[in-house]
This record gives structure tokens, C-alpha cells and sequence, in this order.
């Protein structure tokens, strides 16, 4: 794609007042949160490269804001193979916005205190886990716990649970994915990395959550989900931290709510 059609650009520039009024300072007037505007057009009329530029430019805004962290959007559709094709989609543009980000000298946007963009893939059991726990010393583990564990922690069986095939920044080498499924022990988080020597990201480590609990624990800016999910906020503690309600944050663990979100974490 080489250029922006019209109705992408009308669009991005309509919701920009509507963004700056999160800012006191914006000058502009709260009541533009309060309109919802629709995109309709025909598939593969550009609609995603719309609403993703505006995202894009959201997530920069909150950063120049002054917010450090957390949910910034959260796409929702109607089907597991939709989000996970849209999945694919949104982690290509975050993944270069956050290349760019780092190479800002911004202190708001490149700061160490300062969260990078990451995009989370939130669909449940099923389609990823929704939180790993090792067993061993767990007090009566379930069988999903054991299930779930003796597959992160078999190299080739994980791989199934890779949710990114292409690299945001190399793409793919020769027609064939850079990218592997690994597992780090000590922060219980699946990763998403691409073995290119020469990669942008750092360490090769793709900016995406695949389980719920890291969502909660990571709280990535961009979350891709089925519109099911929406349903757990009257039952799941943790959801709370998606909207911004956070306590603290464990230095192997990230982000919680009245505790650490990993279950066998004695921090």
C-alpha cells in the first residue's frame, strides 16, 4: 500500500477532537467523547487501515499525555478466526509504532518508565490459555493447570499456540516465518520471538500477549478479542485492571490488583 484513500484520512482527522479532549490542557470539549462514529464500507474497502490509524495515533497521544501505561483500544469481533487474522493485522502496525516510539528522544514516549506498545490476544481457553501455573508445589492442581503446563513446556507442542507467523519487522524470509513460540519460567509468559539475527525488536521479542493472564498482568495497549469476553467483567478480579484500576506491580509478574496476578508468585 502506497497511498491513503480520502474517507481513511476524513476519518483519522474526525476523531482527533475527540482524542485530544482526554487532555485538560487540549482545549477541547469533553462532549466529543460522548459521539460514536461508524465506518461503513464494502471489504476491502480499507476500513482496518482506518480505525488502526487512529488508533496508532491514540496510542502516541496517551504517551504525550502522560500516561505511561495501560489499554488503550480494545477491538472486538465475532469470531475466533476473525481475531485471529485482525491479530496478525494489529500486532504488524503496533510492532513498527513501537519501533518508532523507542527511536524518539521524547522522554514521554522513550522514557524507562514508560511501557512500550504491545497488542494483546484475548479469546480464552480454546484459542490460547487463559493463564499458566507451574505445578509443581501447587497445592492440588487441577487438570487444566497440568494439561496446560506440560504443553508450555514442551518446545514443539507450544508451537501450536502461536498466534503471529510474521515478523512486524522482517516480515517473512524467503516465503518462511522467523518466528518461534518460547517460554520464560521465571515470568510464566509465552513469547513470541523472531530468530532473524538482525530484527528491530529487542532480543527478537514480538510485543504480543497471548494468554489472558498476561494481558492483565501486561496490560498492552492495543487488545484484540471476541466479543464474548466482554462478558467475564462482572466475574474476573483481575478485569478490573484493563480499565485502568491498578494497585501495584510485581517485579517478575507486571501489573495487579490487590495481589499478584500469578497464582504461585510469593512476591
Amino acid at each position: 500500500k502506497t497511498s491513503w484513500r480520502l474517507f481513511q484520512i476524513v476519518f483519522l482527522v474526525s476523531q482527533i477532537p475527540g482524542i485530544a479532549s482526554l487532555s485538560e490542557r487540549s482545549g477541547f470539549n469533553s462532549r466529543d467523547r460522548e459521539k460514536v462514529d461508524i465506518v461503513y464500507f464494502p471489504t476491502g474497502g480499507g476500513k482496518t487501515e482506518a480505525y488502526l490509524a487512529t488508533i496508532v495515533f491514540h496510542c502516541f497521544y496517551d504517551r504525550l499525555r502522560g500516561k505511561k501505561a495501560g489499554v488503550t483500544a480494545w477491538t472486538r469481533f465475532p469470531l475466533r478466526l476473525l481475531t485471529l487474522q485482525q491479530t496478525q493485522r494489529v500486532a504488524d502496525i503496533i510492532g513498527l509504532a513501537d519501533i518508532v516510539r523507542r527511536e524518539e528522544s521524547d522522554p514521554r514516549l522513550s522514557g524507562s518508565d514508560v511501557d512500550g506498545f504491545a497488542v494483546g490476544y484475548f479469546v480464552g481457553q480454546g484459542g490460547s490459555p487463559n493463564e499458566i501455573v507451574n505445578p509443581n508445589g501447587t497445592i492440588n492442581p487441577g487438570p487444566e493447570i497440568q494439561i496446560t503446563w506440560s504443553k508450555v513446556i514442551d518446545p514443539e507442542a507450544r508451537q501450536d499456540w502461536k498466534r503471529v507467523i510474521r515478523c512486524p519487522s522482517c516480515g517473512k524470509i524467503k516465503g518462511k516465518t522467523t518466528v518461534t513460540l518460547d517460554f520464560d519460567i521465571t515470568s510464566n509468559r509465552l513469547i513470541h520471538r523472531c530468530n532473524q539475527p538482525n530484527c528491530k525488536f529487542q532480543q527478537g521479542i514480538i510485543p504480543v500477549y497471548i494468554v489472558d493472564n498476561e494481558i492483565y498482568r501486561y496490560l498492552p495497549c492495543v487488545i484484540v478479542g471476541t466479543i464474548d469476553k466482554l462478558a467475564g467483567i462482572g466475574n474476573q478480579r483481575k478485569f478490573s485492571l484493563i480499565f485502568g484500576q491498578v494497585d501495584g506491580r510485581c517485579s517478575l509478574h507486571g501489573y495487579y490488583k490487590g495481589r499478584c496476578c500469578q497464582k504461585d508468585c510469593s512476591d
